[in-house]
């Protein structure tokens, strides 16, 4: 099974504090919620907004990674004891 695709268990103080952080709902609300269903659809909404959440953190840690390659070359290596 992929990383990915695998199940963690939360306890209900877990998955509150998931659904409040990634979608958005106050906690002294989720905390109210005690459809089983809603719950669930909530729980999986914030698992899709974790996941974006670190897809774009991975694309903009990338994009500095290349852009530090890039630049690299063009600036000048201060870390030998150069300075301006």
């Amino acid at each position: 099974m992929s990383e990915e695709n695998k199940e963690v268990e939360l306890s209900v103080y877990e998955q509150n504090w998931a659904i409040h952080q990634f979608c958005g709902i106050p906690y002294h609300e989720v905390k109210k919620i005690e459809d089983e269903e809603e719950r669930r659809f909530l729980l999986n909404m914030a698992v899709i907004m974790k996941q974006g959440q670190d897809k774009r953190a991975e694309e903009a840690r990338q994009k500095e990674e290349k852009l530090t390659e890039q630049f690299k070359g063009i600036m000048p290596n201060l870390s030998d004891g150069q300075t301006s």
